[in-house]
Protein backbone atom coordinates (compact mmCIF):
# COMPACT_ATOMS: atom_id res chain seq x y z
CA UNK A 1 0.00 0.00 0.00
CA UNK A 2 1.38 3.39 -0.99
CA UNK A 3 2.06 6.08 1.60
CA UNK A 4 -0.68 8.28 0.13
CA UNK A 5 -3.27 5.51 0.17
CA UNK A 6 -2.37 4.53 3.73
CA UNK A 7 -2.51 8.14 4.91
CA UNK A 8 -5.88 8.72 3.25
CA UNK A 9 -7.35 5.68 5.01
CA UNK A 10 -5.95 6.85 8.35
CA UNK A 11 -7.30 10.40 8.08
CA UNK A 12 -10.66 9.19 6.76
CA UNK A 13 -11.07 6.87 9.76
CA UNK A 14 -9.95 9.58 12.16
CA UNK A 15 -6.78 7.80 13.23
CA UNK A 16 -4.64 10.81 12.35
CA UNK A 17 -5.46 14.52 12.26
CA UNK A 18 -5.48 16.46 9.02
CA UNK A 19 -2.29 18.35 9.86
CA UNK A 20 -0.59 14.98 10.38
CA UNK A 21 -1.93 13.87 7.01
CA UNK A 22 -0.37 16.95 5.41
CA UNK A 23 3.00 16.24 7.04
CA UNK A 24 2.93 12.62 5.86
CA UNK A 25 1.96 13.39 2.25
CA UNK A 26 3.79 16.65 1.50
CA UNK A 27 6.06 15.10 -1.16
CA UNK A 28 3.14 13.53 -3.05
CA UNK A 29 1.07 16.70 -3.14
CA UNK A 30 4.08 18.87 -3.98
CA UNK A 31 4.63 16.57 -6.99
CA UNK A 32 0.97 16.97 -8.04
CA UNK A 33 1.24 20.74 -7.75
CA UNK A 34 4.42 20.70 -9.81
CA UNK A 35 2.72 18.64 -12.51
CA UNK A 36 -0.17 21.10 -12.78
CA UNK A 37 2.17 24.09 -12.96
CA UNK A 38 4.14 22.44 -15.77
CA UNK A 39 0.92 21.86 -17.72
CA UNK A 40 -0.47 25.37 -17.25
CA UNK A 41 1.84 28.25 -16.38
CA UNK A 42 0.29 30.49 -13.72
CA UNK A 43 0.98 34.20 -13.10
CA UNK A 44 3.89 35.05 -10.83
CA UNK A 45 1.69 35.72 -7.81
CA UNK A 46 0.17 32.21 -7.89
CA UNK A 47 2.91 30.03 -6.42
CA UNK A 48 3.57 26.33 -5.99
CA UNK A 49 2.62 26.68 -2.32
CA UNK A 50 -0.73 28.21 -3.31
CA UNK A 51 -1.47 25.29 -5.62
CA UNK A 52 -0.42 22.76 -3.00
CA UNK A 53 -2.80 24.38 -0.52
CA UNK A 54 -5.64 24.16 -3.05
CA UNK A 55 -4.95 20.43 -3.43
CA UNK A 56 -5.20 19.88 0.32
CA UNK A 57 -8.40 21.92 0.49
CA UNK A 58 -9.78 19.63 -2.20
CA UNK A 59 -8.86 16.59 -0.12
CA UNK A 60 -10.58 18.04 2.94
CA UNK A 61 -13.68 18.92 0.94
CA UNK A 62 -14.14 15.51 -0.68
CA UNK A 63 -12.86 12.95 1.81
CA UNK A 64 -16.16 13.02 3.69
CA UNK A 65 -18.04 12.51 0.42
CA UNK A 66 -16.31 9.24 -0.51
CA UNK A 67 -18.76 6.44 -1.22
CA UNK A 68 -17.15 3.00 -1.76
CA UNK A 69 -20.35 1.71 -3.38
CA UNK A 70 -19.57 3.79 -6.47
CA UNK A 71 -16.80 1.37 -7.41
CA UNK A 72 -13.95 3.90 -7.23
CA UNK A 73 -11.08 3.54 -4.76
CA UNK A 74 -10.56 6.18 -2.08
CA UNK A 75 -7.18 7.14 -3.53
CA UNK A 76 -8.48 7.65 -7.08
CA UNK A 77 -11.56 9.53 -5.86
CA UNK A 78 -9.55 11.95 -3.75
CA UNK A 79 -6.76 12.54 -6.26
CA UNK A 80 -9.22 13.21 -9.08
CA UNK A 81 -11.32 15.67 -7.09
CA UNK A 82 -8.37 17.39 -5.37
CA UNK A 83 -6.69 17.87 -8.76
CA UNK A 84 -9.95 19.22 -10.21
CA UNK A 85 -10.34 21.73 -7.37
CA UNK A 86 -6.74 22.89 -7.66
CA UNK A 87 -6.94 23.08 -11.44
CA UNK A 88 -10.03 25.28 -11.22
CA UNK A 89 -8.15 27.79 -9.06
CA UNK A 90 -5.15 27.58 -11.39
CA UNK A 91 -7.32 28.36 -14.41
CA UNK A 92 -8.90 31.30 -12.58
CA UNK A 93 -5.41 32.58 -11.80
CA UNK A 94 -4.53 32.22 -15.49
CA UNK A 95 -7.42 34.52 -16.29
CA UNK A 96 -9.57 32.05 -18.22
CA UNK A 97 -13.24 31.24 -17.77
CA UNK A 98 -14.08 27.90 -16.17
CA UNK A 99 -17.01 27.13 -18.46
CA UNK A 100 -16.43 25.00 -21.52
CA UNK A 101 -12.93 23.51 -21.74
CA UNK A 102 -10.62 25.70 -19.61
CA UNK A 103 -7.75 23.21 -20.08
CA UNK A 104 -7.52 24.26 -23.72
CA UNK A 105 -7.88 28.00 -23.22
CA UNK A 106 -4.89 30.31 -23.59
CA UNK A 107 -3.76 32.09 -20.45
CA UNK A 108 -4.74 35.71 -20.06
CA UNK A 109 -1.99 36.78 -17.66
CA UNK A 110 -0.99 40.40 -17.26
CA UNK A 111 2.71 40.88 -18.01
CA UNK A 112 4.66 42.56 -15.18
CA UNK A 113 5.86 46.03 -16.10
CA UNK A 114 9.47 44.98 -15.54
CA UNK A 115 9.14 42.42 -18.35
CA UNK A 116 8.10 44.96 -20.97
CA UNK A 117 11.53 46.38 -21.60
CA UNK A 118 10.27 49.91 -21.14
CA UNK A 119 12.59 52.69 -20.10
CA UNK A 120 11.87 54.77 -16.99
CA UNK A 121 9.80 57.41 -18.82
CA UNK A 122 7.74 54.87 -20.77
CA UNK A 123 7.18 52.90 -17.60
CA UNK A 124 5.90 55.98 -15.78
CA UNK A 125 3.52 56.82 -18.61
CA UNK A 126 2.21 53.27 -18.78
CA UNK A 127 1.78 53.05 -15.01
CA UNK A 128 -0.05 56.39 -14.95
CA UNK A 129 -2.40 55.06 -17.61
CA UNK A 130 -3.05 51.89 -15.67
CA UNK A 131 -3.65 53.73 -12.38
CA UNK A 132 -6.05 56.16 -14.01
CA UNK A 133 -8.52 53.30 -14.63
CA UNK A 134 -10.70 51.63 -12.03
CA UNK A 135 -8.78 48.67 -10.68
CA UNK A 136 -11.78 46.39 -10.16
CA UNK A 137 -9.99 43.18 -11.16
CA UNK A 138 -6.98 44.10 -9.04
CA UNK A 139 -9.18 44.78 -6.02
CA UNK A 140 -10.85 41.41 -6.45
CA UNK A 141 -7.46 39.71 -6.61
CA UNK A 142 -6.33 41.48 -3.45
CA UNK A 143 -9.52 40.46 -1.66
CA UNK A 144 -9.11 36.85 -2.82
CA UNK A 145 -5.48 36.79 -1.72
CA UNK A 146 -6.40 38.24 1.67
CA UNK A 147 -9.15 35.64 2.16
CA UNK A 148 -6.70 32.89 1.27
CA UNK A 149 -4.10 34.25 3.71
CA UNK A 150 -6.66 34.60 6.49
CA UNK A 151 -8.09 31.11 5.92
CA UNK A 152 -4.60 29.59 5.98
CA UNK A 153 -3.94 31.18 9.37
CA UNK A 154 -7.38 30.19 10.66
CA UNK A 155 -7.02 26.57 9.57
CA UNK A 156 -3.84 26.27 11.61
CA UNK A 157 -5.75 27.46 14.68
CA UNK A 158 -8.60 24.96 14.29
CA UNK A 159 -8.78 22.33 17.01
CA UNK A 160 -11.45 20.06 15.51
CA UNK A 161 -13.24 19.13 12.29
CA UNK A 162 -16.25 21.35 13.00
CA UNK A 163 -14.03 24.43 13.08
CA UNK A 164 -12.32 23.36 9.84
CA UNK A 165 -15.70 22.97 8.11
CA UNK A 166 -16.56 26.48 9.26
CA UNK A 167 -13.32 28.09 8.06
CA UNK A 168 -13.51 26.40 4.65
CA UNK A 169 -17.17 27.36 4.25
CA UNK A 170 -16.33 31.01 4.95
CA UNK A 171 -13.44 30.84 2.50
CA UNK A 172 -15.53 29.24 -0.24
CA UNK A 173 -18.61 31.41 0.20
CA UNK A 174 -16.61 34.60 0.62
CA UNK A 175 -18.29 35.82 3.80
CA UNK A 176 -19.43 34.82 7.27
CA UNK A 177 -23.06 35.52 6.38
CA UNK A 178 -23.05 33.19 3.37
CA UNK A 179 -21.12 30.34 4.99
CA UNK A 180 -24.10 28.90 6.86
CA UNK A 181 -26.22 28.75 3.73
CA UNK A 182 -23.38 27.07 1.83
CA UNK A 183 -23.12 24.32 4.46
CA UNK A 184 -26.88 23.84 4.70
CA UNK A 185 -27.36 23.68 0.92
CA UNK A 186 -24.82 20.83 0.67
CA UNK A 187 -26.79 17.71 1.66
CA UNK A 188 -23.65 15.83 2.75
CA UNK A 189 -22.55 18.65 5.05
CA UNK A 190 -26.10 19.10 6.32
CA UNK A 191 -26.25 15.46 7.39
CA UNK A 192 -22.68 15.25 8.70
CA UNK A 193 -23.02 18.40 10.79
CA UNK A 194 -26.66 17.67 11.76
CA UNK A 195 -27.91 21.05 10.63
CA UNK A 196 -31.67 21.26 11.13
CA UNK A 197 -32.21 24.55 9.32
CA UNK A 198 -30.39 27.43 7.66
CA UNK A 199 -30.72 29.38 10.91
CA UNK A 200 -29.10 26.49 12.76
CA UNK A 201 -26.30 26.47 10.17
CA UNK A 202 -25.76 30.19 10.67
CA UNK A 203 -25.47 29.71 14.44
CA UNK A 204 -23.09 26.80 13.87
CA UNK A 205 -20.80 28.96 11.71
CA UNK A 206 -20.93 31.91 14.10
CA UNK A 207 -20.10 29.79 17.15
CA UNK A 208 -17.12 28.02 15.63
CA UNK A 209 -15.85 31.08 13.76
CA UNK A 210 -15.88 33.02 17.03
CA UNK A 211 -13.86 30.27 18.76
CA UNK A 212 -11.22 30.25 16.01
CA UNK A 213 -11.07 34.06 15.90
CA UNK A 214 -10.52 34.31 19.66
CA UNK A 215 -7.77 31.69 19.49
CA UNK A 216 -6.14 33.54 16.59
CA UNK A 217 -6.19 36.87 18.45
CA UNK A 218 -4.52 35.31 21.49
CA UNK A 219 -1.73 33.82 19.37
CA UNK A 220 -0.96 37.10 17.59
Amino acid sequence: MSNLKKSLVLVQKGRIKFDQFIARTRSEFRAMAGYLMRRWTPPEWFTLDDLEQELYLGVWKYIAKFDPSRGVTLEKFIIYNAMSCAKTQLHKARGVTISGSPDRKTSNIETPLSFMGADVHEGEVLMASILSEEAIAEEELVEAAERKRASTIALKMCENDLERYTVLAIRESGSLDAAGRLLYDDIDHRITLRLNSEEHANRFVLRHARAVAQRTEVSC
